[in-house]
């Protein structure tokens, strides 16, 4: 008889588990929001350097609390594709910044969107597809890291398009280190000199 309670119990524990379960699993849903939920980039050039793209995703933390969130570039399996599109073949070719936010208290902030694909010949006239992973990072005592996705599919010019002949964002990054670099020297060299100044006022004092 005990061993029939026993095994009775067993069964009917992870169910019980479960049950007691799903109102939490319900309670932490909606606390944050990510949008789109899907869009599509048109004639998207092979360039073969990083540029910009207008769309944007928005994440909005619905808590009363400061919380962090990851954001990352995910394949879709096979079985999930929408029809007519191939996964991206290189998560590498979509840039997000940034990949790691904090934000605010009902709150919330924006992802940018660049794209780096290759200038390849084959590349034209592709149709891709590639999920946007964001996910809230759990905190001590927090057993779930809940993860939304927004599905961005991605369609390439049908030819390669001629070489941009203004300033890229290449371009760009390049001159904000040497200005940065050069800014960093300046300043070390003006401080030197004040310095050894100052140490030639103490060791010379004026005569009154």
């Amino acid at each position: 008889m005990r061993a029939r309670i026993g095994v009775l119990v067993a069964t009917i524990a992870p169910f019980i588990v479960i049950s007691l379960s799903m109102p939490l699993l319900h309670a932490q849903q909606d606390v944050f929001e990510v949008s789109p939920g899907s869009f599509t980039v048109r004639d998207a050039p092979p360039l073969g350097e990083p540029y910009l793209i207008e769309q944007k995703i928005a994440v909005r933390n619905r808590v009363n609390e400061v919380r962090i969130f990851t954001l990352s570039v995910r394949r879709p399996p096979p079985e999930n594709l929408t029809e007519g599109y191939d996964a991206i073949p290189n998560e590498n070719w979509i840039i997000l910044m940034p990949m790691y936010m904090e934000i605010g208290e009902n709150s919330s902030d924006t992802i940018d969107i660049s794209l780096n694909i290759p200038r390849w010949e084959n590349l034209t006239n592709q149709r891709w597809e590639a999920w946007i992973s964001v996910k809230r990072m759990a905190e001590l005592g927090e057993i779930l890291e809940i993860e939304y996705f927004s599905k961005m599919k991605i369609i390439t010019t049908e030819e390669l398009l001629p070489l941009p002949s203004g300033i890229t964002l290449t371009t760009i990054v390049i001159v904000a280190v040497v200005v940065g670099a050069a800014a960093v020297i300046i300043g070390a060299w003006v401080w030197s000199r004040r310095r050894a100044g100052s140490v030639g006022e103490r060791a010379f004092p004026k005569l009154g």
